[in-house]
């Protein structure tokens, strides 16, 4: 169902594909597939902002009628499979490999033998599939500054020296405010600063660079250099 939208409607496929959550499925589906089990009336209900005007067309409601239904469906697998085409539309995009969502999804449990799994795994992984993992990573802290458990993916993958792993938590604590930034997370760069003479260049930069702000995690690296 979903090759045939990708050959008869390119437009429409690449668009699906900027519309699905983190979980994979896209409510517009949802809505296709509703509104083509009554008949095609109606408009579709609650649509996205901008929505194309291919997706009013009568094609589109019959291909919503066709089985199975994707409404609830993980479509991340063969968005991953189609990633040559959606690479080429969006510059700077990369799909995500299963086995990285696999271990995102991991530490995301915030359990301690997930954890331990997801080190054990992202210590397989190639050079782009740690990079896809790293983006990931960086875009949760992104939205959740002030959570401790944003960050701690990177300092477990730090403490097993899986490579990329200081140097995205430097970029990460120099590029980005200090002042959402929790204290655990000061204490924890103090310590792997202290732990991992390799890391010292790295993560000098960061400590030297927030402990001159006013701010939670900077009072944190103050009080534990003393």
């Amino acid at each position: 169902k979903l090759m045939i939208l990708e050959y008869v409607e390119p437009d429409l496929f690449v668009d699906l594909f900027g519309q699905i959550d983190a979980d994979g499925r896209a409510a517009l589906l949802d809505a296709l597939e509703s509104q083509a089990r009554k008949g095609g009336k109606g408009k579709v209900k609650e649509p996205p902002n901008d929505l194309l005007p291919g997706w009013s067309k009568a094609w589109t409601t019959r291909w919503a009628a066709m089985e199975p239904s994707l409404a609830d469906t993980d479509l991340r697998d063969y968005f991953w499979v189609s990633r040559d085409r959606l690479e080429s539309t969006f510059s700077g995009i990369t799909m995500v490999p299963p086995i990285v969502r696999a271990v995102v999804g991991d530490f995301a449990t915030g359990l301690v033998p997930k954890r331990q799994q997801a080190v054990a795994t992202a210590r397989g992984l190639g050079a782009d599939e740690r990079a896809a993992m790293y983006k990931l990573l960086e875009q949760e802290i992104a939205a959740r500054p002030a959570e401790p458990k944003s960050y701690e993916p990177l300092r477990a993958l730090a403490e097993a020296d899986i490579e990329g792993a200081a140097a995205t938590l430097t970029r990460v604590l120099t590029t980005n405010s200090a002042a959402d930034m929790p204290a655990a997370v000061g204490m924890w760069i103090v310590t792997l600063h202290q732990n991992k003479p390799t890391y010292r260049t790295l993560l000098g930069q960061a400590i030297e660079q927030l402990r001159g702000t006013d701010t939670t995690i900077g009072k944190a690296i103050k009080a534990a250099n003393g």
